[in-house]
């Protein structure tokens, strides 16, 4: 999914036994699970950190999470402004995966 913002986006409500975090680099081998499910393509370790944990162009990584600490969904915001010439500085790509 693409949006132009996150602004307009309902509360969220999530089922009993699940919660909303920002992931950080000890996610990243089930963050690349999920990504990997998603997209039929690999994304491995490295492919995580160097695309969406360490890239300057990422805002902010969050993924949904199970009490067992299963990531159910990610979703991210990154920063592209040569690609969206003349959007507002905090414009870019966001994206949700489930």
């Amino acid at each position: 999914m693409r949006r132009p913002n996150l602004r307009s986006l309902p509360p969220l409500e999530l089922p009993a036994g699940y919660r909303l975090r920002t992931a950080g680099p000890e996610d990243a081998e089930r963050l690349g699970a999920v990504l990997s499910a998603a997209f039929g393509e690999t994304w491995d370790v490295e492919r995580v950190h160097r695309r969406l944990l360490v890239d300057a162009s990422v805002v902010a990584v969050f993924v949904i999470e199970r009490e067992e600490g299963h990531l159910v969904a990610t979703a991210s915001s990154r920063l592209l402004p040569e690609q969206y010439p003349g959007s507002p500085p905090r414009a870019g790509s966001d994206w949700a995966t489930w």
